[in-house]
């Protein structure tokens, strides 16, 4: 038996599309190496998103 015969078939997520075009709408930055990148994000409550 393979994976794909055990596994329920996959479905995209509704956004992809959506998501895939404004990362590839926006364009990449060279970085020289050697750079440590930091990313943070950050989580509020709704309704809370907007207030900054």
């Amino acid at each position: 038996m393979t994976v794909t015969e055990t596994s329920a078939p996959l479905s995209p997520h509704p956004d992809r599309d959506r998501v895939l075009a404004e990362l590839h709408a926006r364009p990449f930055l060279p970085i020289s190496t050697p750079t440590r990148i930091v990313y943070a994000a950050f989580s509020a409550p709704p309704g809370q998103q907007q207030a900054d």
